[in-house]
């Protein structure tokens, strides 16, 4: 079957770094030779953003240094400091977002328009380089993507989008590992027997390895991270981006 190309059009241009957008773990995909990886300098960069509405105001980024002595595992969530991406789109949603293949997702694929929330604009929170989409699409920007591109596209597959913000791409994880010790871990069930509550999250390390983002079997719509990402998040201060270190008990 061939599969329209959502990058064909003009207004889409590939990172620098690479120039393919699927990866060999799906096949079927029409796969585009990748460029060498290009290792980025981590270069200092100031750790604060003015706002687009604001532009005196000044907003802290959450990520701190992580340790790169052992492998740690972070959940990737959205820093709500910094304001809300979302579509105007969203009615079309479960055509795009509905859990399914991958091969299924790209053949209904289009290239949404992203925008900032209405009430991220009245309070004037700044673009963020990091949101998600629900249940499973995460948003990273052009610096952001600069930034983690051969850990993205070793675990996933990054499609475009159209937006004024400016560019973002769409992102769904094809790595997912059966790594939660549930014996360690807190966790409250609801009546199907899903898991509708976290406290506490223990990991197998071991059964990681270099899946540098991930996702699990029971919480099938949450990424996870290690210290190598939280890493490069920190160096290039990319903004929007909470990561919850998996050893630490969850507050709600």
């Amino acid at each position: 079957m061939r599969y329209p190309c959502p990058v064909s059009s003009p207004e889409f241009h590939a990172p620098h770094d690479f120039i393919a957008f699927f990866s060999p773990r799906h096949p079927t995909h029409p796969v585009r030779p990748i460029a060498q990886t290009q290792t980025l300098p981590l270069q200092p960069i100031p750790r604060t953003r003015r706002t687009p509405n604001h532009p005196t105001a000044i907003v802290q980024f959450k990520v701190r240094a992580p340790s790169l002595n052992n492998l740690q595992v972070f959940e990737l969530r959205q820093d709500w400091a910094f304001g809300q991406l979302g579509s105007p789109q969203a009615k079309d949603f479960p055509l795009y977002f509905e859990p399914a293949s991958e091969d299924s997702f790209y053949q209904n694929w289009s290239s949404i328009e992203i925008t900032l929330s209405g009430q991220s604009l009245e309070d004037g929170k700044p673009v963020p380089d990091f949101s998600q989409l629900p249940p499973d699409v995460f948003l990273f920007s052009q610096c952001a993507v600069d930034a983690l591109n051969d850990l993205l596209l070793a675990h996933g597959n990054l499609y475009p989008t159209v937006s004024q913000l400016g560019k973002f791409w769409a992102y769904r994880i094809t790595t997912s590992i059966p790594a939660l010790n549930l014996g360690k871990s807190v966790v409250r069930r609801s009546a199907s027997g899903s898991i509708n509550l976290v406290s506490k999250l223990t990991f197998e390390t071991s059964l990681i390895g270099d899946s540098h983002i991930f996702q699990i079997p029971e919480l099938p719509c949450r990424a996870f991270v290690t210290n190598e990402f939280a890493r490069r998040v920190y160096e290039f201060k990319l903004s929007g981006i909470d990561l919850h270190d998996s050893n630490e008990p969850y507050s709600y």
